[in-house]
């Protein structure tokens, strides 16, 4: 083919091929620079040249305006790599070996990325999800709250050079804002995802972003329990504290009371379930509130159904008739710890001022202990307050061989609790011959 000198008004009416994909026209002055022409009309600049023995093709770029070439910028590009080839060097080479380069060092970047902090306790959320773990969603704005916001340069540091000190910095913010249930949770969560991406290395079912992470200590696991976190609550309301607790919670307006009365009603069972329950969570023939227990190491959630009795569902009904069952807002949302919290506090700062106090103030979570407590005293059994508040129940036991459910004791013993706080007897309730659920006598 007779070369042509390329120029701008050439590049643009070099006719493309009929009989082949593509065609070169080469110029008549830089050897091996060409027009590459091809069938559906696209043009690119090239270069041949020969380096270390072996033919080279270097594509120096699209024909068109600014960012492609002109003619006279390819033939500028051409020359400059010409006299390259004539020092000894391979272009082509270079090119590929920066492409290269730039390809190492964006996966050694995306691999730093997947191995951080906030990688690792993303991926162990993400391992929750999959299990089908009611506590994913909690763990996730924990995470959030306490590493990810407050320490963005720990979260975006490589979970294998996170230290032991990397870990107290993150617990000693809640610790010093009096939140030593937040800390504790927190790290029981990092000792969590680093052992669970430890284990991932060796079990082929494991999430694959934590196996990928390659994690070959946990940092976490030598950080000492936060002081009083695990030791339990030694306040529970006297009998006359609770009956005079109760009396006020009746006779507070609006759901926030509700909310406090189907707390104490329901055996004071854990807020975090009880803020999951909607009203399809409640069995109407057989009056159960049907909670979801994930504590411990089950795999899936522990069916928890809860007796209702009469006043616990005028409370329920009080606060919504849909959505969620524990709120203040019409069911749109369940109540928040906060809003518990507050009220509690006013009721309690209510009966110190009447002298009703007698060990003084107590908190929301008093309400759980004090419930144990009552009824113990009132004879109810280990066994029947185990699955009246869903603890102690993880041994083999009552995994493998207790199959018992125990709805006409929970009954009894909300029962008796009623008649406790009230101090009054309660009314009767019995279960029906042959069924699990039972009637107001």
């Amino acid at each position: 083919m007779d070369k042509v000198r390329l120029t701008d008004k050439v590049c643009r009416e070099l006719p493309p091929p009929t009989d082949r994909p593509q065609v070169p026209y080469f110029d008549d002055e830089v050897q091996g620079f060409a027009l590459r022409v091809s069938k559906n009309g696209s043009r690119v600049f090239i270069l041949r040249y020969a380096s270390g023995g072996r033919d080279r093709l270097l594509t120096l770029g699209p024909y068109g305006p600014a960012p492609a070439l002109s003619a006279a910028a390819a033939r500028k590009r051409a020359i400059e790599v010409r006299l390259a080839v004539k020092v000894g060097r391979d272009p082509l080479a270079e090119r590929e070996a920066a492409k290269a380069a730039s390809k190492a060092a964006a996966e050694r970047q995306q691999a730093e990325a997947e191995s951080t902090l906030g990688a690792l306790m993303t991926a162990y959320c993400d391992e929750l999800d999959r299990k089908g773990k009611v506590s994913a969603r909690l763990t996730r704005g924990c995470i959030k709250r306490n590493i990810e916001v407050p320490f963005p340069d720990l979260w975006s540091k490589p979970a294998n050079e996170v230290s032991l000190d990397d870990c107290l910095n993150i617990l000693r913010r809640p610790v010093d804002a009096g939140k030593r249930r937040e800390a504790g949770k927190t790290r029981s969560y990092m000792r969590a995802a680093y052992a669970a991406a430890m284990n991932a290395r060796q079990s082929a079912d494991a999430h694959p972003a934590l196996r990928k992470l390659k994690i070959g200590a946990n940092p976490a696991r030598d950080v000492m329990p936060v002081e009083d976190q695990s030791t339990p609550k030694d306040r529970a309301l006297s009998l006359a504290e609770l009956r005079a607790y109760y009396a006020r919670i009746c006779a507070m307006p609006g759901p926030m009371g509700a909310a406090l009365r189907l707390h104490l009603l329901t055996g004071g069972q854990r807020q975090d379930q009880l803020r999951r329950a909607t009203w399809a969570d409640y069995d109407a023939d057989q009056k159960l509130l049907l909670l979801l227990d994930p504590k411990g190491r089950r795999k899936k959630p522990r069916l928890h159904p809860v007796p209702v009795l009469p006043d616990a569902l005028a409370a329920m009904k009080q606060m919504s008739s849909e959505g969620f069952v524990w709120s203040i807002k019409g069911g749109k949302s369940p109540v928040s710890a906060k809003a518990v919290s507050d009220a509690v506090k006013s009721v309690c700062a209510a009966m110190d001022a009447a002298q009703e106090l007698e060990n003084g103030t107590f908190t929301a979570g008093t309400i759980r202990a004090t419930v144990e407590t009552r009824l113990a005293a009132a004879g109810q059994s280990s066994d029947v307050l185990g699955h009246l508040l869903s603890h102690g129940l993880g041994g083999v036991q009552a995994r493998h061989y207790q199959h018992h459910d125990f709805h006409a004791e929970k009954l009894a013993a909300l029962t008796k609790l009623h008649e406790i706080a009230s101090n009054k007897p309660a009314d009767v309730v019995r279960l029906q011959r042959g069924t699990n659920h039972w009637t107001n006598a």
